[in-house]
């Protein structure tokens, strides 16, 4: 069974790493409330055994965290501005969960991202795709970080789409901004913020390749899979 992640992904926007820290803040502080595992976080280190140093949520902290992940270059450390701050954790727990943030960017060609890197739906992974908890996740990803485009997919749903870089990929959710203004074959859609989300299906494991073209097409045809600027 495919493994699935939660990715928001927008272009260039310069904030410094106290509001990326608050960003996260809200999204950790949300993400708890839907579920427990998903509320405490440890650094990601070389190896599972190595990484135990829990991450202290709060936004002060989160914006210290993200000032000690500036990208910086190979020779002499130095730090390059544009290209934002990294963080990586993971919550050692079950169902295993890893988050990863590049935000902060505002390097042109370069996207800024946040995503969490779910298990197979199955076992106790299985609470966090049910589709009120999904939704609830989704929700609060996409308000605390206010993406061009998020969805929630697998890798085999992603390699069914003969997508161009930077374009939005289709998944069983789908936030794509702005809203989207046309009925999807085997979907519904709700609105979010001044976009749109487009959920296939209720169950996470029974989207198809054909049901994910088929959104593909008719979103495509209708404007609403625009790349990043």
């Amino acid at each position: 069974m495919d493994s699935f992640y939660l990715g928001a992904y927008w272009g260039c926007r310069k904030e410094s790493a106290s509001e990326c820290g608050q960003r996260l803040a809200r999204c950790i502080a949300g993400l708890g409330a839907v579920d427990p595992v998903l509320g405490s976080w440890f650094l990601k280190g070389w190896s599972r055994k190595s990484a135990k140093t829990p991450v202290d949520a709060s936004a002060v902290a989160l914006g210290e965290l993200f000032a000690k992940g500036r990208n910086r270059t190979d020779f002499g450390g130095e730090v390059i501005e544009d290209l934002g701050f990294r963080v990586g954790m993971w919550n050692r727990a079950k169902p295993e969960v890893g988050l990863s943030a590049g935000v902060g960017m505002y390097c042109p060609g370069l996207s800024n991202c946040f995503v969490l890197d779910f298990p197979a739906p199955d076992g106790d992974a299985l609470r966090l795709f049910d589709p009120d908890a999904a939704r609830a996740i989704f929700t609060i990803v996409v308000e605390a970080w206010e993406p061009a485009w998020a969805t929630w997919t697998s890798r085999r749903l992603r390699e069914a789409q003969d997508d161009a870089a930077q374009v939005p990929v289709v998944g069983w959710l789908t936030y794509l901004r702005p809203a989207v203004r046309v009925d999807v074959p085997g979907a519904t859609k709700w609105p979010l913020l001044d976009g749109s989300v487009v959920m296939i299906g209720r169950d996470a494991t029974a989207v198809s390749e054909e049901a994910v073209r088929k959104a593909r097409r008719r979103l495509s045809k209708a404007g609403s899979l625009r790349p990043i600027a």
